[in-house]
């Protein structure tokens, strides 16, 4: 049917995503460099993948329909958040993020910021004559973002990379 199919395309979806993630390697990186190195992650997946921000974007206009037909939706999703809550757990027993948030309120947070540049590229991009598609402007929003999420976690002033610390110069994504 073409529900079917529509459903196991999100599916699909979702998988690649998450299926990407596993790739990140966090656990040896400084908990703000893990922060940092998630959202560029995400932004550039975002990027690279506009197909799967329309495609969600298009099932939540739907009222989220065809989601509760895939069965394995919230298991698939569920590494992300473990992923994440394991880099606070870290952050918060080094004392470098603060509490009260969670791992969930992280991952929507990092998603809404680096979904806006996808989802109203156009639009925004028209209105007030930016081109969030240009390579300059993606690295100025990176920036930005990664600096508010930073802020957001951290129980003080982020710490600044590590490789950047080390005097290492580091590669561009």
């Amino acid at each position: 049917s073409r529900e079917g199919l529509y459903a196991a395309a999100l599916e699909d979806a979702y998988r690649g995503i998450r299926d990407a993630e596993r790739n990140l390697d966090l656990a040896h990186l400084s908990p703000p460099d893990a922060i940092r190195h998630l959202v560029s992650f995400t932004l550039d997946y975002y990027h690279a993948h506009p197909s799967f921000v329309a495609l969600v974007v298009a099932e939540n206009q739907s009222g989220g329909r065809h989601i509760r037909d895939v069965h394995s939706m919230r298991r698939l999703n569920a590494s992300i958040i473990d992923t994440i809550d394991e880099v606070l757990i870290r952050g918060r027993r080094e004392g470098t993020f603060r509490e009260g948030f969670d791992a969930i309120d992280l991952h929507m947070n990092i998603a809404a910021l680096g979904w806006f540049q996808i989802a109203n590229r156009h639009t925004f991009g028209y209105v007030f004559r930016r081109d969030l598609t240009a390579r300059a402007q993606i690295e100025r929003s990176r920036a930005l973002i990664t600096d508010m999420v930073l802020r957001y976690v951290c129980s003080g002033p982020p710490a600044p990379p590590q490789a950047a610390a080390a005097g290492v110069r580091r590669k561009p994504s």
